[in-house]
C-alpha cells in the first residue's frame, strides 16, 4: 500500500477542521454510529424479560458491596476485605475487584443496572473518539478513512458482548486507542514544550493502564500487545520508534507505581490460590487455531468450531468467548487494497522492496506479534508445559481472549487500506457503504443466546434502594448454604453465601479451603471460633500467623462485628505490601505534582502568547 506522510496538526487544522461549516461529516457520522451502537446493544441490558447476562450475578452484588463500603467509609478507605462473600474474603486484592472504577462511581449515584448501561455508552464513546484521534492526529488519515476505522473498532464484538454477558471488568478495553494515541502522537518543535508533552503523554497513558488494573481488567498482556501492534504499524509507515518505546516504558512504570498496592496484594492472594491446576484448551493444529481466530473476527462466533477442534477443554467454551465480530467488511477492504497494490505494482513492472533498518525490525516484530494469539491457542504437551511455568499465565484456563489483540490492529489496518485509495469520492463511498454494512450485519445478528440469560437484577437493585433510603448498609448477620446462580444476592438480605460465586477459588470452588462454616448466625461461637472467616488469612497468611480458611476467634468478636458492618478491621501486612503501599502513595503524589505544575506552566505559556 502507498505510504503517505502523516499530516501535522497545523495542516490538519487548515485542511479538515471539524468545526468548519460544511465539513461536519466526521463528527456527525461518529454521533450517528455512537447512537446506533447504543440503541442496538442497550436493548439487551436488560432483555425484554428483565434479565441480564449470567456473570452479572457476580458483578451486580459486587457493585452493591462497594456501595455499602462507600456508605460507611467513603472513597479514601481501601476496601481490603468483604463479609458479603464466602463467609469473609479479600476484596481489594482480588484482581476482579473494581472499587475504583466508573461503574462503581455511577452505582453510588444511581444503581448497578443504570451504572452498567451508562458505562457501556460512555466507554463506547471513548473507544470511538480515541480511534478518530489516533487515525487523524497520529496516522494523518482523512475523514473518510478515520471514521471507517473508528466504526470498525466501535462495533467490535468483544466489548459489546462481554458487557452483555456480564464480564464488566473488560469495559476498559475501549481505552486501547487512547493509550496508543498518547504513546504515538508527535512532539512539538519547541524543546521545552516537547519535554512537557513527553511527560504528559507518559502520565496519561499510565493513567489509562492504571484504570484498567483498578477496574478489574486482568488481561493486561493482550492489551499491551494490541497497543504494540498499532505502534509497529506506525513505525512501519515512518513513525519514530524511540519515542514510542520510551513513552511506553515510562507509562508502564507510572501505572505500576499507581497500582503497586493492588498488584502486590493480588499477587500475594494468588500465591495461596493459583489456578494453575486448570488444563489449557487449544487446537492440535496451527491451521485449526487460525480458523477459529479468522471466523471469530470476520464471521460468526466460532464456539461450535472451537468445541469441535479444541482438546484439553475443562469446560464447554461458550459463545461469548468467541465474540470478536469485526464483520467481513474490514476484511474485504483489506483484500481490495492489497489486490489493488499488487496490480499497480505489476502494471508498473515493480518488485516489492524489502524494508530495511528500523522498518525491517518493526515488520519482523509485527509479523511475530500476529502469530501470538494463534500460538496461545495451539495445543501441544511441550507448549502447555512452558505456559504452566510462566507467572500469571499459568493461572489462565483459556487463551481465547488473546484473539482480541487483532481488533485495534485490524481497525487501524482497514483505515490505512481505505486511505490508500486515491480518489476521495471512492474513499467516502466505500467508507459509508462499509459502515452501513457493519451496522446492518450487527442489527441482523441472532442474539437469542443473550435474550435467554437467566440473572434477574431486580432484587439487588431494590435492596440497594432500600439501603440508600435507610442511610446505612445491610450488615451480614447470617451465612447461607444456598448454591444457585444468584447466591451472591444473599448479601442484600444480610446473608453471606458459603458456596459463593467467586472464580478466584475455581469455577466450582475447587481451591476454596476447608473451614467448617455452617448456615446460621455469622457471629455465633462454635467452640472457640465464630462462624465467620478471617479474611486477612487469605491475603497475608504469614504476616497474620494463620492459614487461609481460619475462622475468627471467639475472643475477637468485636473485630468480627465491625467486619460484618463493612468497617475496616486491623490486620498485619508483610513488608513487601507496606513498601508497595508507600510506592503507590508516592505515585499519587507525583501525579498531583505533574498535574499542578503542568497547569501552571500552561497558564504562563498562554500569558506569554
Amino acid at each position: 500500500m502507498g505510504h503517505r506522510r502523516p499530516k501535522s496538526g497545523a495542516e490538519l487544522s487548515q485542511s479538515s477542521s471539524w468545526l468548519v461549516p460544511g465539513r461536519l461529516a466526521l463528527p456527525a457520522i461518529c454521533l450517528v454510529l455512537w447512537a446506533l451502537h447504543s440503541w442496538l446493544f442497550l436493548s439487551w441490558l436488560p432483555t425484554e424479560n428483565g434479565t441480564v447476562g449470567h456473570d452479572y450475578a457476580y458483578f451486580f452484588p459486587a457493585l452493591v458491596n462497594g456501595y455499602f463500603w462507600h456508605m460507611q467509609n467513603g472513597w479514601f478507605s481501601v476496601p481490603w476485605f468483604t463479609p458479603a462473600l464466602c463467609g469473609g474474603v479479600p476484596l481489594y486484592p482480588n484482581p476482579e475487584s473494581m472499587f475504583y472504577s466508573l461503574p462503581q462511581l455511577l452505582t453510588v449515584w444511581s444503581d448497578p443496572l443504570t451504572a452498567v448501561r451508562a458505562t457501556f455508552v460512555i466507554f463506547s464513546g471513548i473507544g470511538l473518539s480515541g480511534t478518530v484521534l489516533l487515525l487523524r492526529r497520529v496516522f494523518g488519515l482523512g475523514a473518510a478513512a478515520s471514521v471507517f476505522g473508528a466504526g470498525v473498532i466501535l462495533f467490535n464484538g468483544y466489548f459489546a458482548h462481554r458487557m452483555l454477558i456480564g464480564h464488566l471488568g473488560f469495559h476498559s478495553v475501549m481505552l486501547v486507542p487512547f493509550i496508543a494515541y498518547f504513546m504515538l502522537r508527535s512532539f512539538p518543535d519547541d524543546s521545552s514544550a516537547r519535554r512537557r508533552q513527553w511527560l504528559l503523554d507518559s502520565v496519561l497513558a499510565g493513567l489509562a493502564v492504571t484504570y484498567m488494573i483498578q477496574s478489574g481488567n486482568h488481561d493486561l498482556m493482550p492489551t499491551a500487545l494490541a497497543v504494540a501492534g498499532v505502534g509497529l504499524l506506525h513505525v512501519m509507515r515512518g513513525g519514530p520508534w524511540r519515542a514510542f518505546v520510551i513513552r511506553g516504558l515510562a507509562g508502564g512504570a507510572f501505572a505500576l507505581c499507581l497500582s503497586a498496592s493492588k498488584l502486590m496484594a493480588g499477587f500475594r492472594f494468588l500465591e495461596s490460590f493459583p489456578r494453575s491446576g486448570y488444563p489449557v484448551p487449544g487446537s492440535e493444529t496451527l491451521f485449526g487455531a487460525v480458523r477459529v481466530a479468522l471466523q471469530s473476527l470476520f464471521g460468526a462466533p466460532a464456539h461450535d468450531l472451537a468445541n469441535a477442534l479444541f482438546v484439553n477443554t475443562p469446560f464447554a467454551l461458550e459463545r461469548q468467548e468467541f465474540e470478536y465480530g469485526l464483520t467481513v467488511v474490514p476484511a474485504l477492504v483489506l483484500l481490495a487494497a492489497g489486490l489493488r497494490w499488487m496490480w499497480a505494482a505489476r502494471q508498473a513492472g515493480q518488485r516489492p522492496s524489502l524494508p530495511r533498518g528500523a522498518h525491517a525490525v518493526a515488520a519482523g516484530a509485527f509479523a511475530a506479534l500476529l502469530i501470538v494469539p494463534v500460538i496461545m491457542n495451539y495445543h501441544s504437551p511441550f507448549w502447555i508445559d512452558v505456559v504452566k511455568r510462566i507467572p500469571v499465565l499459568k493461572n489462565s484456563s483459556s487463551f481465547v481472549r488473546w484473539i482480541g489483540i487483532y481488533i485495534p490492529i485490524v481497525g487501524v489496518g482497514a483505515a490505512l487500506a481505505l486511505a490508500s485509495f486515491r480518489d476521495r469520492r471512492l474513499r467516502w463511498s466505500v467508507s459509508l457503504l462499509g459502515l452501513t454494512g457493519i451496522v446492518a450485519i450487527n442489527a441482523g445478528t441472532d442474539r437469542a443466546y443473550y435474550a435467554d440469560q437467566p440473572y434477574e437484577p431486580a432484587q439487588v437493585v431494590q435492596a440497594m434502594t432500600r439501603a440508600r433510603a435507610a442511610g446505612q448498609p445491610i450488615p451480614i448477620t447470617n451465612l447461607s448454604g444456598v448454591n444457585a446462580l444468584n447466591r451472591n444476592d444473599g448479601m442484600v438480605a444480610g446473608q453471606s453465601p458459603i458456596a459463593c460465586y467467586e472464580a478466584i477459588f475455581g469455577y466450582r470452588l475447587e481451591w476454596f479451603p476447608p473451614n467448617r462454616l455452617q448456615p446460621g448466625p455469622a457471629l455465633e461461637a462454635v467452640g472457640d471460633r465464630l462462624n465467620l472467616l478471617d479474611p486477612a488469612c487469605f491475603a497475608f497468611p504469614n504476616a497474620n500467623d494463620c492459614a487461609p480458611g481460619k475462622r475468627f476467634d471467639a475472643a475477637d468478636a468485636e473485630r468480627a462485628r465491625r467486619f460484618t458492618r463493612y468497617y475496616p478491621i486491623p490486620f498485619e501486612k508483610p513488608l513487601v505490601q507496606r513498601a508497595a503501599d508507600v510506592v503507590n502513595l508516592a505515585g499519587l503524589g507525583t501525579l498531583a505534582i505533574v498535574l499542578v505544575t503542568g497547569r501552571a506552566r500552561g497558564k504562563r505559556s498562554r500569558k506569554r502568547k
